[in-house]
């Protein structure tokens, strides 16, 4: 299924609600092993985000578990690059654990790769926040690297807004991405 990919088309999506309303999860609360005045001194000094959390840490896998599932479904994605902070200390989905699924905390030199080889591929870079401490934006960046229907990306514009996203479109768009091949033949007006 390999072959040259020239771009990927970027959707950014910002979660802003809970993505599976009236349905109970298990609650992320916990509590800490602070004895001490010198542990709730350290506790109190850590950042905290600013960003609203919508969603538990089983809650976020399962909807990461969603978006993989939609694209391994489809069946024109051989690789699915998720970048996902570690670890969370449960079970995960098993749409997460298809072998088509690589997860990283750093997506970045791996997709350089397949988009040099010319893989159809998508990544997913999660900075959905799973609790206070933790930074992010609530975003989910989508890169995908092969060509989608108009009835395909329609598709999976309705999933996102079901789980609860606003999709930026002032911000989905396609980056140029291309092997030394693809460049030549756009810089030569397609002569190739």
């Amino acid at each position: 299924m390999s072959r040259n990919v020239a771009f990927a088309k970027t959707t950014i999506a910002v979660l802003e609600r809970n993505p599976y309303p009236g349905i109970p999860a298990l609650s992320n609360a916990q509590v800490l092993p602070l004895n001490s005045a010198g542990d709730f001194e350290s506790i109190a000094s850590l950042p905290n985000s600013n960003c609203p959390v919508y969603l538990s840490f089983h809650e976020h896998h399962q909807l990461l578990a969603d978006v993989v599932e939609f694209f391994l479904k489809a069946q024109k994605s051989s690789i699915v690059l998720l970048r996902i902070s570690m670890p969370s200390g449960m079970r995960l989905p098993k749409g997460l654990l298809d072998e088509r699924v690589l997860m990283l905390q750093d997506i970045s030199s791996e997709e350089e790769k397949l988009r040099l080889a010319g893989e159809s591929f998508v990544v997913i870079d999660s900075q959905l926040v799973r609790f206070r401490l933790e930074q992010g934006n609530n975003q989910l960046t989508i890169r995908v690297y092969f060509s989608q229907s108009k009835e395909e990306e329609l598709e999976f514009e309705t999933l996102l807004v079901n789980r609860g996203f606003n999709l930026d479109r002032n911000r989905t768009d396609f980056d140029w991405y291309s092997s030394s091949e693809a460049i030549s033949s756009i810089t030569s007006g397609g002569e190739g």
